[in-house]
């Protein structure tokens, strides 16, 4: 409109498959009419048989799957509230409050693009996801001591605060930066296995979340809590570039004065600590021969508490958070994300309409799904035992009253054959539990609805393994450490 002689033309998605128009695009093409078979491509089929014949069809995919070039994903968006700091609400009422709480939010680009199923009403079709509510709370009182420190949000119904929707990035683009075949699926080299675990929503490590305490298990010395970033907002880690550009004296302060070491930590006592993992405000730790021990961590950050660290804050008559096993050596969570089972869901929701002049109740469905009753498990590796289930919702359900692990909770011990003896590290993918040990590799299936034993799925035990002590999966390929080094293992067919 300001220059009335510039123009620009817009190809149309039917000239750059079109060989006869000057947009044609051999690769769009390609793209848009390519057949089931992998092979054929070229022309459009009938409209009728489009959605049969097609490897892409608009009624189960949508555009912006393959046209857009990266997506953001919020990874722990931190809402510290502070009180005796005077802040306008800067709402229609113009009041002012005395707690302020700020909004930091924490985003990453790329390596985090996901794709899922999208909502009844936009017809269940293949979109873009992301992560758009990754809320971690705080809150400081009067004293400035930090009464809880980024926790996560958990609701009602047991479901994580974490939340994931379709998501429309706006990163729409042409040249070199839409998708390819091998963005969504394995490539003929085999090798994008890191970014399809990422694409299929399952996870490459990449962003997890740790806090400003990282937890370090030291045998028989217990373990410690230490301090590695800053408290304020920006969150950085000591000693990084972040750090450096953020707050300069601190930096210079670590690098010089301390010579890059790490000055402040907590620790607590424990029988010999050989794994830990933290969620919410619980750190669940393998413990050898006190076997499965959960310590409150809740006031980590408060500095009114002079033990910062304990196993019960009340009498162990009124908590008690471990399960003796003979040799505890891991433990696996399903998730670090505060997940509860066992809370009551409702599967109808209802609303008051009025019709014909009177209120009448309607009721239509929930869409939300059960949680899998495997969150609810933690999957403790004992030396002598082999497996120990432990279901540990009660520390999730947000009553203090009934922390009792060893009481009128489901315990599982699993050790079919003694072929889980030697036990010394576990890993969930899935519904999998992958669990290695002196006799080798074991997958064992779990059970989305039911509290129950696993079953023996796979294994191998014909000396493939020196002494394995650790393990991971991600997508098709599991990982295990032994004698030898490093092994890969094939598991595409976990079965």
């Amino acid at each position: 409109m300001m220059s009335p002689d510039v123009r620009w033309e817009i190809p149309q998605t039917i000239d750059t498959i079109d060989p006869t128009s000057k947009h044609y695009n051999a690769k769009s093409a390609h793209a848009k009419t390519l057949r089931r078979d992998g092979k054929s491509w070229g022309d459009v089929p009938e409209p009728s048989k489009c959605k049969a014949e097609l490897a892409h069809d608009e009624s189960n995919i949508t555009c912006q799957v393959c046209h857009s070039s990266w997506a953001t994903s919020c990874f722990g968006c931190h809402l510290p509230m502070r009180a005796n700091q005077r802040t306008p609400l800067n709402k229609y009422e113009g009041v002012t409050t005395r707690n302020f709480t700020g909004y930091n939010p924490q985003v990453v680009r790329d390596d985090v693009y996901q794709l899922g199923i999208d909502s009844t009403v936009k017809k269940h079709r293949l979109a873009v996801l992301r992560s758009s509510s990754a809320v971690l709370v705080g809150s400081q009182n009067a004293n400035r001591e930090w009464i809880y420190s980024q926790q996560q949000t958990v609701s009602a119904e047991g479901y994580s605060g974490q939340a994931y929707n379709p998501h429309f990035p706006h990163t729409t683009s042409s040249v070199g930066t839409t998708k390819n075949c091998s963005d969504c699926h394995i490539s003929k080299d085999n090798d994008n296995n890191a970014w399809m675990a990422s694409m299929l929503g399952f996870g490459t490590g990449t962003v997890n979340f740790f806090g400003r305490f990282a937890y370090v298990g030291t045998g028989h010395k217990g373990f410690e809590a230490v301090v590695w970033t800053e408290r304020e907002e920006p969150q950085a880690a000591y000693g990084s570039h972040l750090h450096a550009l953020a707050y300069p004296s601190n930096y210079t302060h670590h690098v010089e004065a301390d010579k890059g070491q790490l000055k402040e930590a907590y620790h607590h006592h424990g029988k010999e600590i050989l794994d830990l993992t933290l969620r919410g405000e619980y750190l669940y730790t393998a413990n050898g021969e006190d076997g499965f021990e959960v310590f409150d961590v809740a006031n980590i950050d408060q500095k009114g508490f002079s033990e910062r660290i304990v196993s019960s804050p009340v009498s162990p008559l009124g908590q008690r958070t471990y399960v003796r096993t003979k040799y505890a050596t891991s433990v696996t969570l399903p998730s670090t994300l505060g997940i509860d089972p066992t809370r009551l869901h409702y599967p109808k929701i209802s609303k008051t309409e009025i019709r014909k002049g009177e209120f009448v109740d309607v009721y239509t469905d929930n869409e939300e799904q059960p949680i899998s009753l495997i969150y609810a498990w933690a999957f403790v590796t004992d030396r002598e035992e082999g497996l120990v289930m432990c279901t540990v919702a009660t520390l999730v359900d947000g009553k203090p009253d009934n922390n009792f692990l060893d009481k009128d909770l489901k315990i599982i011990r699993y050790n079919p054959g003694g072929k889980l003896t030697g036990a010394m590290h576990s890993f969930m993918a899935g519904t999998n539990l992958f669990v290695v040990g002196k006799n080798g590799l074991f997958v064992l299936g779990l059970s989305n609805t039911e509290l129950a034993e696993p079953k023996l799925l796979a294994e191998l035990s014909n000396g493939e393994f020196k002494n394995p002590r650790a393990v991971g999966v991600q997508f098709r390929y599991c990982f295990v450490t032994d004698d030898d080094g490093l092994k890969v293992v094939d598991i595409t067919d976990p079965t």
